[in-house]
């Protein structure tokens, strides 16, 4: 090896070195290409990279520990609530790190924050250099295996085709981390702002639904795992997703966890064949509930007339909720009150599309029941029991309603939408001690409360939802969104009207609770998918067929389609 072999190989890992302070993903890359095309030796590149990385972590954190010294940023010291921040970052240090690591724009913030708020160094050290080390690594070798894999002839274009790749990736990580920039320096989550002379923690527990056990109103706040951005929270979710298909040779076999409705209630299912399902001995226990395909904007008067007559021999009565027939999270659900309003939502809606008529039940209630049993077995079980807190908030009689959304963590989070909902009240003044409610559904899309009640399954109760079930053909794997009257007479198994059955795409949502530490989550979500696919499985050697992967997309992407143009919800 000659001196000037030595020169290049020691020029070539200064660069990837101080190439990951510009832009990592682009380091990483140009050392693959290295290993690959110019057989530069992979534990070098290696090594320059992650100590590249590795310096550039302790070097910001170091810049944002200089400059609280600095005289002329003491003007921002004052404006953080430097211990409620320090308090976020030092409970969650890793999984704030770790998260940063692949949103380019909460990178540099978040590190300077830790030497800014006198976050141990050693601790950071620790939590960086580890997700160092799992990024760097991953990420350097599928870019090495990737290059390797490429033919001769495609390896040019390959390695373009990457580096393009790469920067879409780029983009779309640069624009979901800039929503989320709020997570970093911002006051605590989980602290109470005044609203009026009372605050949410002088509450203690409040009892803003009637029929519901009273709420902690330190729950009142948003939970760490909601402000993960989808699209990194089911990471984990969608690697075992791939595992799983190679184990069950298919990635579509969920599908056939439900075999009588579309794509086993996965994606795209309609809403109103499942709430048919149940046997007439069942229909105690369900919301009525009828449908039309409506002709939207193109015949309004006909659509009227059409819902008139299915609601009139359904024996339903205004108000009613009509809701799409495909449908997710509460998008174009409304409650309707006359006719009028019927005309209005019926004049919104896609052309020849289903919607579904469902008497109003005015309980206050609500839960979502998850429920499992495997293809065989006599009785299913209750997988996950969840209670829903409708979005609200608390008047002081002197702040306007604006006011005290604004006020609200979990309604502040969802202010865009609400203040949409609200427009021609958010003037008003509520009671002093009156509880708004601000929406008519319990989704966390809207700033909805989940709380986990799995403390709260009975026998009675599980007995009464596993007969419901099992009246239902082939149904082995979903959720019953409920309504009930009190939380006393629904564990008895009494006083409960179901107003939505959910397939194998349902969640068991007692997840998103405050309290639910971020672990236990991916835990029951990995529970939850190993179960969907075992009963896939189970029912796939019964004769059921999956659906094939492009009928799925298409499932997806109809839903996906309709979704916008939905009337708004209300």
């Amino acid at each position: 090896m000659t001196i000037q072999t030595l020169l290049d190989g020691l020029w070539q890992m200064i660069s990837l070195f101080a190439g990951t302070f510009i832009q990592e993903d682009a380091a990483i890359l140009a050392g693959a290409y290295l290993v690959v095309v110019k057989k530069f030796p992979a534990a070098f590149a290696y090594s320059a990279l992650l100590s590249g990385v590795i310096a550039g972590d302790l070097i910001i954190y170091w810049i944002g520990r200089l400059a609280r010294r600095w005289d002329k940023l003491r003007w921002l010291a004052a404006r953080i609530n430097a211990s409620a921040a320090h308090k976020w970052l030092d409970r969650r240090l890793f999984l704030a790190v770790a998260v940063s690591r692949v949103l380019p724009t909460l990178t540099f913030p978040t590190f300077a924050a830790c030497g800014w708020l006198g976050i141990p160094f050693r601790r950071f050290a620790g939590a960086a250099i580890a997700s160092a080390v799992v990024y760097v690594t991953v990420t350097f070798i599928l870019l090495t295996l990737y290059g390797r894999s490429l033919p001769t002839w495609a390896s040019t274009y390959g390695w373009i085709g990457l580096c393009a790749l790469l920067l879409l990736v780029w983009f779309v990580r640069r624009a979901v981390s800039r929503k989320q920039q709020r997570i970093v320096l911002s006051r605590e989550p989980n602290i109470e702002p005044q609203v009026g002379t009372m605050t949410v923690r002088d509450a203690g527990l409040l009892s803003v639904h009637t029929g519901m056990p009273p709420l902690d109103a330190g729950k009142v706040r948003v939970a760490f795992s909601e402000r993960i951005p989808p699209v990194i929270y089911y990471i984990p979710l969608l690697i075992q997703w791939l595992l799983l298909g190679l184990r069950y040779r298919s990635l579509t076999v969920p599908t056939a966890a439900n075999p009588r409705i579309e794509a086993g209630g996965l994606i795209g299912e309609s809403k109103s064949e499942c709430m048919s399902m149940p046997a007439s001995a069942a229909s105690p226990w369900l919301a009525p509930t009828t449908s039309i395909d409506a002709r939207g904007g193109a015949d309004p008067d006909h659509d009227v007339r059409q819902a008139q007559m299915a609601m009139a021999a359904a024996g339903l009565d205004y108000p009613v909720i009509a809701k799409p027939d495909i449908g997710w999270r509460g998008f174009g659900v409304r409650r309707i009150e006359d006719e009028s309003q019927l005309r209005d939502y019926l004049s919104g809606f896609p052309e020849g599309q289903r919607l579904i008529l469902q008497q109003y039940v005015p309980w206050h209630g609500e839960a979502g029941v998850f429920y499992v049993r495997r293809p065989g077995r006599e009785t299913g079980e209750i997988f996950s029991l969840t209670l829903r807190y409708f979005p609200f908030v608390i008047g002081d009689g002197e702040t306007d309603l604006r006011g005290l959304i604004l006020a609200n963590p979990r309604t502040r989070w969802k202010k865009s939408l609400l203040f949409e909902i609200h427009r021609d009240r958010l003037d008003t003044v509520p009671g002093k001690g009156e509880a708004v409610r601000l929406a008519i559904v319990g989704s966390n899309r809207v700033g909805g409360l989940y709380v986990d009640g799995n403390d709260l399954v009975t026998p009675a109760l599980t007995q009464r939802i596993d007969e419901i079930a099992k009246s239902m053909p082939e149904f082995h794997f979903g959720r019953f969104d409920i309504r009930f009257e009190t939380i006393e007479a629904f564990q008895q198994g009494e006083n409960f009207s179901i107003i939505e059955i959910n397939g194998a795409g349902a969640e068991a949502v007692h997840i998103w609770d405050p309290d639910f530490p971020l672990r236990d989550a991916y835990r029951v979500l990995f529970a939850q998918q190993s179960l969907m696919f075992a009963i896939g499985a189970a029912n796939r050697r019964r004769g059921f067929a999956p659906l094939s992967a492009m009928d799925l997309v298409r499932c997806q992407q109809r839903q996906q389609k309709l979704l916008p143009i939905y009337p708004a919800s209300g």
